[in-house]
């Protein structure tokens, strides 16, 4: 799977962390990745955040965790990351978008260039499927199964 990303094509496993918490930005708990892993590639380091799923859902759609302006504010943030439209992901899964930002605030921290989320899913069924390929539609990028979404450029900042 990382061979479809060029930068990821040689990664080189450095570091990994179980349970990784990974702080925001803004009041809240802090997101927990199942493993953040941190990679070597070709001289430079990248991050990997790996969430597992088998039969459980990537939490509730963001329009029914956004219930408190505190809330609000969170999604503000987590939105203008990956350059969203808050008010068009309403019927996205909180979970994937919390992790893709964790990917994003952790290359920061460990001033890398690439991050990357990845879903592993174990589910034979290809249970929550519909679910990541909506989010893939939220952030522009083509999905189609079984292959991964190709990667998506943001400028530094």
């Amino acid at each position: 799977m990382l061979n479809t990303a060029p930068e990821y094509a040689r990664a080189e496993f450095v570091d990994g962390f179980f349970e990784r918490e990974v702080e925001l930005g803004s009041p809240g708990r802090n997101s927990q990745t199942d493993l953040m892993a941190i990679a070597g590639l070709e001289g430079k380091l990248g991050i990997i955040a790996v969430e597992g799923k088998v039969d459980e859902p990537f939490s509730e759609p963001v329009a029914d965790w956004n219930n408190s302006p505190e809330k609000q504010h969170r999604l503000e943030r987590l939105c203008g990351t990956p350059g969203l439209d808050g008010a068009r992901v309403g019927g996205i899964r909180s979970q994937l978008l919390h992790r893709t930002c964790s990917a994003v605030y952790e290359a920061k921290r460990y001033r890398c260039r690439h991050a990357l989320m990845l879903v592993h899913s174990f589910s034979t069924t290809h249970r929550w499927f519909e679910d990541f390929a909506a989010f893939s539609r939220a952030m522009s990028l083509p999905l189609e199964e079984p292959n991964p979404c190709p990667p998506r450029r943001r400028a530094k900042g």
